[in-house]
């Protein structure tokens, strides 16, 4: 039985959510073509329609600074989201921060525009990446 939220998604997109989720970092299309290929998925077409359908329906994000796509976090929600990303190793996380992007919501309705998508992405290292560099070299 396909878990809750999931009963309207076809079989490859169910897939390549799957595949989403089992990652440890966000994928390109092409690396969950390669990872789905045993699946009988073959065609770039298929991943990025099932792409964006998880992406349209709130269940995966396209971060686009690193030009991947990750499961949603934080459960079905719309298009906006904040993510910090490490610039060395790509790990990825998503914020909760909702207050912050009502309030750039606003502020952009002030300004006279209508938002119908919001992902920031905030690139910089992440502890691990910080402490290896901050390590001597090794002899």
């Amino acid at each position: 039985m396909m878990p809750t939220g999931q009963r309207q998604l076809t079989r490859n997109q169910n897939a390549v959510l799957l595949c989403l989720r089992g990652a440890d970092q966000p994928l390109s299309a092409y690396q969950v073509l390669d990872l789905l290929r045993d699946d009988g998925i073959t065609a770039p077409t298929t991943v990025y329609r099932a792409l964006g359908r998880l992406v349209t329906l709130g269940l995966a994000h396209k971060l686009s600074t690193i030009n991947a796509f990750t499961a949603c976090a934080h459960g079905r929600h719309s298009g906006e989201a904040v993510f910090v990303v490490c610039d060395r190793c790509g790990r990825t996380v998503e914020l909760g921060i909702r207050k912050s992007l009502d309030h750039l919501r606003a502020e952009a309705e002030g300004q006279g525009f209508s938002v119908h998508e919001m992902t920031i992405e905030l690139l910089g290292r992440c502890a691990d990446c910080r402490s290896e560099s901050a390590r001597p070299p090794a002899n």
